[in-house]
């Protein structure tokens, strides 16, 4: 009982400090970053502990129907906009509703069963996460209905809790159980619709536009990068209350304890910290490479990859960066400068294709966990597709109008150059591949035991077209991605599915795609990402004709299932340490929104 009440009062306490500290712009900045944070993290967290694997795709559609659903409607019913936006925000006060009731069923239940020795650490993570819960709700709803429409809903919450305290354990009640991880799916869909993009806080049709996450023209952002000034403030209000909002996150997740058993909130870390081990010494050495490419690149080098036609250009670029130690994870920032540069197009797309896919790490690796002759069809697959990929979008972008183009001729010391290198690519290259760095590995992560699961379940020839879907938003090293094949190769896929995820994972994700659609716009990057698939299906094709039964030939196949479990060198802690800091620092400095703004894009800033 003594839970109950510190878990009412604690649902009251976010309010009471909104009212305290609202009078400050700075202040409000700080709550609005708290609850971008706390909440998204915390809806997540709740779904992935409460989502077995039975029900995870349902949850995931509809959680992404109730984010994106309200987008749709806008879209074709323009005049409904704000009834839209009305809707949803009563949707997600509703959706706050049912939560907390659940709330007071997890306490009382914990209260009545002592023995399990947990409920303590329960009802303390219950508590905790019920200060930005309420928040939010008055957050939500004062700034549009009023203050006796927020404390209206104050107090249907805490008789929700109190409501959800009395009845558990009712048949009927605890039997809703079975189908509500779908509608809390859909409800928190539309609780983070409403908390990412602020319409509660406008007050006229005229401001009802979403804030946050604003539009980014391709011609201003190219020439954002020649021209950024340097960032005053270390930290700005939403930073601050965006790093308020992620200790909260770390303390439920990892200081309390909980029961992890059948939920995905551990695959899915372990998944995401070894990835994010595997990808961090490539991605820093890429940072680090950047401010020397930007200070100190020779103009002779682009003058040299602009000589000659398409193919002779391709084939420049991809000798460019074959002796660059990059992955998939690192070569967006190289690509980037090289277009600034002015590279050819032909070649500054093979070296974005070819470098991440024949890095001389993956080929070694490739040879005792693949086998010779799927090593070496990897490597020419690669090669040609680079080729063929580069040459005909080469064609593409000559049509396009021409970015703004880095100027190479600004003079100065060796320390000046380093320092205009720095400022470029420390601050302004972290801020605009940073969010999209971690979105891929969080996609991957959660993408990992999916890909695992589909297995040997399909007929190869769908196979091949499922993995090298696949391949295309997932975010891989080639290396990390080899023993991933190998498994998957013992666990019975065909070669050809293997090497098709091979050849689109490591030169295309959801990162790809999101900085080839700010360089060259979308129907560039779509036209990469078919035809990347379309090669890849046919060579995947032919594989599995070339080699049939290919994995009972690979005795080593079955021991890569456990690569990667060993203890992380140091040096690969502190690459890690060291690109969360710049990652963090990022979005510290811009706020939660617009660093996130560089993922959703302006279709979410309309």
């Amino acid at each position: 009982m003594n839970t109950l009440a510190l878990a009412c009062l604690a649902l009251i306490a976010g309010p009471l400090l909104y009212q305290l500290i609202s009078q400050s712009s700075r202040a409000l900045k700080a709550i609005d970053g708290f609850v971008f944070v706390s909440i998204g993290g915390l809806l997540l967290l709740h779904l992935l502990e409460e989502s077995g694997h039975e029900v995870q795709i349902a949850s995931l559609a509809l959680l992404l129907l109730g984010f994106l659903g309200p987008l749709l409607l806008e879209k074709f019913f323009r005049r409904l906009e704000n009834e839209v936006h009305i809707a949803t925000m009563l949707l997600g006060a509703f959706g706050f509703l049912i939560h907390t009731a659940l709330d007071g069923t997890a306490l009382a239940l914990d209260d009545g069963h002592p023995e399990l020795g947990a409920n303590l650490s329960l009802a303390t993570a219950i508590i905790v996460h019920r200060l930005p819960v309420g928040l939010t709700l008055w957050w939500l709803l004062k700034p549009r209905f009023g203050g006796l429409a927020a404390v209206l809903s104050l107090a249907l919450a805490v008789a929700a809790t109190i409501g959800g305290y009395s009845l558990a354990g009712v048949t009927v009640f605890e039997s809703f159980e079975y189908t509500f991880p779908w509608v809390q799916a859909f409800v928190a869909g539309s609780i983070l619709h409403v908390v990412f993009f602020r319409f509660h806080l406008h007050h006229s049709h005229e401001h009802s536009h979403h804030e946050g996450m604003e539009k980014i023209d391709v011609d201003k952002h190219a020439a954002h990068f020649v021209e950024a000034p340097l960032t005053n403030s270390l930290i700005s209000s939403e930073g601050f209350g965006n790093l308020l909002g992620l200790g909260l996150l770390l303390i439920l997740a990892f200081v309390i304890p909980h029961d992890h058993e059948g939920d995905l909130v551990g695959p899915i870390w372990r998944s995401f910290s070894f990835l994010a081990f595997e990808s961090a010494p490539a991605l820093l050495i890429a940072y680090v490479a950047g401010i020397f490419i930007y200070g100190f690149f020779p103009e002779s080098s682009i003058r040299w990859m602009r000589s000659g036609g398409s193919l002779l250009q391709a084939g420049k670029g991809m000798l460019v960066g074959l002796p660059l130690p990059i992955c998939s994870c690192g070569v967006l920032p190289y690509y980037q400068t090289l277009v600034k540069k002015g590279a050819p197009p032909a070649a500054a797309i093979a070296f974005l294709i070819a470098t991440p896919e024949l890095g001389i790490d993956a080929i070694l690796l490739s040879v005792p966990l693949l086998g010779l002759e799927l090593t070496v069809i990897r490597l020419i697959a690669s090669a040609v597709i680079a080729f063929v990929v580069a040459w005909i979008l080469s064609h593409t972008m000559k049509a396009r109008r021409s970015l703004p183009i880095l100027e190479e001729g600004k003079g100065g010391s060796a320390f000046e150059k380093i320092k205009r290198g720095m400022q470029f690519a420390l601050v302004e290259l972290v801020d605009t591949t940073a969010p999209w760095m971690l979105l891929g590995l969080l996609l991957a992560a959660v993408a990992g035991p999916l890909v695992e699961s589909v297995g040997s379940t399909l007929p190869p020839l769908i196979e091949v077209l499922v993995f090298s879907c696949l391949g295309l938003v997932v975010y891989v090293c080639a290396s990390g991605a080899t023993p991933l094949v190998a498994a998957l190769l013992a666990a019975g896929i065909s070669p050809g599915a293997g090497l098709a995820f091979l050849l689109t994972g490591p030169a295309t994700n959801i990162s790809t795609f999101g900085v080839l659609s700010e360089l060259h716009g979308k129907r560039l990057a779509l036209a990469f990402g078919g035809l990347m698939m379309l090669c890849a299906i046919l060579v995947g094709y032919l594989t599995n004709m070339m080699l049939p039964n290919y994995a009972s030939m690979l005795p080593l196949a079955e021991e890569a299932a456990h690569h990667g479990h060993h203890e992380v060198p140091v040096w690969r802690v502190i690459a890690v340490s060291v690109v969360g800091l710049l990652f963090l620092s990022s979005c510290l400095r811009q706020g939660g929104r617009k660093f996130f703004g560089h993922v959703l894009g302006d279709q979410f800033g309309h």
